[in-house]
């Protein structure tokens, strides 16, 4: 969740550097665009975990022995979190579509909030080297805020 915070930051740095007549999106009571979409976007992520990965007897059936052999855990003792994309059949393997939804919908919240961020990264970048209208004192400072988020990107992601 906390990436989409950093990406609406990115944003808001793009505004502040190359946009800066947008900077309203920030201000009372337009910014509450960016509190609905954060809602929108954690209920989704939320119901999907919740929903999605709540293991089922299917589930818990297929996990129950190389929990058991590999761990030496008994799947009835502990709490689990997991899912199946395939059922094995006497037909063959089978698609659980349930749960290939929920893993395509969780991939696609994550892949959209990177690619604004690498979007707005580029734009940012691109913004500080062609802005002539700031000082060099504004820009080295810009140029440092953009470092310092950037930054946090990857600390964070690191150690996620």
């Amino acid at each position: 969740m906390s990436l989409v915070v950093i990406a609406v930051h990115f944003i808001y740095r793009y505004f502040a550097i190359c946009r800066t007549q947008w900077l309203y999106w920030f201000n009372f009571p337009h910014f509450l665009i960016w509190v609905v979409i954060f809602i929108i976007y954690s209920v989704n992520y939320w119901a999907s975990i919740y929903f999605g990965y709540r293991a089922d007897q299917s589930t818990i059936d297929s996990l129950r022995d190389p929990l058991y052999h590999e761990y030496g855990i008994d799947i009835d003792d502990v709490d689990i979190m997991a899912t199946v994309y395939f059922n094995t059949t006497s037909d063959g393997l089978v698609l659980r579509w349930k749960n290939l939804a929920v893993f395509i919908d969780m991939l696609f919240l994550v892949v959209i909030v990177l690619i604004i961020i690498i979007f707005f990264c580029i734009k940012i970048q691109t913004g500080l080297k062609k802005n002539v209208t700031m000082s060099a004192k504004t820009k080295r400072l810009q140029a440092q805020l953009f470092k310092a988020l950037f930054c946090q990107i990857i600390v964070e992601q690191s150690i996620e």
